[in-house]
């Protein structure tokens, strides 16, 4: 079984770097980092593929969400969908980007989030921002254990 992991993860605090590291480190899997210039026929070479981004103004990166929506239909592809945030939305954002997905024949294994540090406005960069020390010990923790449930 073949794994893919996509991610976007902003280049002021990394967290959602963080949590595909921990995702590799967890299971076999290839990762990239998104950038608007990658293949989308890239995936049709996975079994599962993983999508993960930071929340930005409520959406996963807007350049990543189109990408995704722009990805053709596909058959026998499974896929997860993980975020950090600065607030509690990140499952809400996940499920939407899950509908996309779903719509284009993915089967869903689920999703996955948890808060991280945001450092969205000025003055939260020169203070370091909120949430300073998420993700935690213990999110990623509950991140090992989440993908390994969902990749046996």
């Amino acid at each position: 079984m073949k794994i893919l992991i996509i991610y976007y993860s902003g280049k002021h605090t990394k967290n959602t770097e963080k949590i595909a590291n921990i995702f590799k480190n967890e299971i076999d899997c290839d990762l990239l980092e998104f950038n608007e210039k990658l293949n989308q026929q890239l995936i049709s070479n996975y079994d599962i593929v993983g999508f993960g981004s930071g929340i930005y103004a409520g959406s996963f990166k807007r350049s990543f969400k189109k990408w995704i929506k722009k990805l053709p239909a596909i058959s026998n592809k499974k896929c997860f969908v993980f975020s950090t945030a600065g607030s509690k939305m990140g499952e809400k954002v996940n499920k939407k980007i899950i509908d996309i997905l779903v719509n284009k024949n993915f089967t869903s294994l689920g999703q996955w989030s948890c808060l991280g540090r945001d450092v969205a406005f000025t003055f939260k960069k020169k203070t370091g921002g909120f949430l300073k020390d998420r993700p935690n010990q213990q999110d990623l923790e509950n991140a090992k254990q989440w993908i390994k449930s969902i990749i046996h």
